[in-house]
């Protein structure tokens, strides 16, 4: 396999604990965060792999644009390509329609299936943020409960790590608007 293909990983400190990508040529294949030490990260982006990837500084640009949202930087990563895994058609709408909900707002289960035209999927649509590969990129900690609770959030330090992400966006948003 060329170097090209091989997939590459950058782990680094930011204010949201380390964080770890994990991609191949100038596509993100995954990414954690909120781990306490750089060997808990590494190590969780590692688990699917029987090689670990090549360690170095892959996608610097995301890397410093990741750190800055970290800090509270309004940041969508629209524009950062990733490498979808094999899911169903309802999996690939759920993550593309969770992609355009907007920094500091949230969605909830139900609205987000609706959007993708399972209005009775939000059960679903649920199953799929907890498998999401990409958090941050893919906001999943933007999807809450129709009735506003938080809900559970497989990031490292789970439900706390989202509400932290939310009241982040919030205070980010009040300042803009001020």
């Amino acid at each position: 396999m060329s170097k090209l293909h091989r997939f590459q990983v950058s782990v680094f400190r930011t204010a949201l604990g380390w964080m770890a990508i994990e991609g191949r040529e100038q596509s993100l294949v995954a990414l954690t965060f909120g781990h306490p030490s750089a060997d808990s990260a590494r190590q969780q982006i590692n688990s699917n792999r029987v090689k670990p990837p090549r360690q170095l500084d892959w996608l610097p640009d995301l890397r410093k644009r990741l750190e800055d949202y970290a800090e509270g930087a309004p940041e969508t990563f629209l524009d950062v390509d990733i490498a979808y895994p094999v899911a169903t058609p309802l999996a690939l709408a759920v993550l593309a329609a969770c992609r355009q909900i907007a920094y500091g707002e949230t969605l909830s289960y139900g609205n987000l299936a609706a959007q993708v035209g399972a209005p009775r999927a939000a059960r679903a649509v649920g199953n799929v943020m907890r498998t999401n590969r990409c958090p941050l990129v893919i906001p999943c900690h933007r999807v809450v409960h129709g009735d506003g609770r938080i809900g559970n959030f497989s990031a490292a330090q789970g439900a706390s790590m989202k509400e932290r992400l939310l009241a982040m966006e919030a205070a980010s948003q009040l300042l803009l608007l001020s």
